[in-house]
């Protein structure tokens, strides 16, 4: 099969999604790369002034206000105090910088941080006199708990139905325990849950009729 030929279903398989939906999914691609790089900027494993140099492209619609106040102690006070002093509105999207404010932003968040950062599970603890600062890193670590807290329930829920395709498929209580790291009797309180629940659900449409 040819280039011209992979090109072609390519396009067939595109023109079978719907239009709407394809927007959704990039919608989605972005919002998780944002994510993860916010993230990467709290903990300090990239500088803002790098983001604002190379301008990936989860950034480009960013505003400089929301990439400011993804690093550790940033407030929106202290990010529009700080842009405000490079005639820059906060408001203003990473992507549309010209060169010459792209190089000046970088430059200056360079100078708010000359050295290495430290380590950020060690500054966590060190007091902050910007209640703002405070209010808005405990927002942030709030969305990063509600994350993992869903990601944490995905996974028992994928755990579960794992050990009951694993029983049914005639593995041992025990074997299946050993893996999971659970009790033999936990696999078997997850066993009966699971059997349980299509006959709860089958007496609860009894009753309703």
């Amino acid at each position: 099969m040819d280039a011209e030929q992979l090109d072609n279903e390519k396009a067939v398989r595109a023109e079978v999604v719907p239009q709407h939906m394809q927007a959704l999914a990039r919608a989605n691609r972005l919002r998780l790369a944002r994510a993860e790089l916010k993230r990467a900027i709290a903990r300090g494993d990239i500088e803002a002034a790098d983001v604002v140099r190379e301008c990936p492209w989860e950034t480009e619609s960013m505003t400089l206000a929301e990439l400011l106040t993804s690093q550790r102690r940033w407030g929106r006070t202290r990010a529009r105090k700080f842009l405000i002093a490079l005639a820059l509105n906060e408001n203003k999207r990473l992507g549309t910088l010209t060169d010459n404010q792209r190089v000046t932003l970088a430059a200056s968040l360079g100078k708010e941080f000359p050295t290495t950062r430290p380590n950020p599970d060690a500054a966590s603890t060190e007091p902050s006199n910007n209640e703002e600062d405070d209010w808005a890193e405990l927002r942030t670590v709030i969305e990063r708990q509600d994350e993992l807290s869903a990601e944490v329930r995905r996974l028992a829920m994928r755990r579960d139905q794992l050990i009951c395709r694993l029983s049914d498929a005639g593995a041992s209580r025990r074997a299946v325990a050993e893996v999971a790291s659970l009790t033999v009797g936990r696999v078997q309180q997850i066993l009966d849950e699971s059997r349980a629940r299509p006959v709860a659900s089958a007496s609860g449409s009894q009753a309703m009729d």
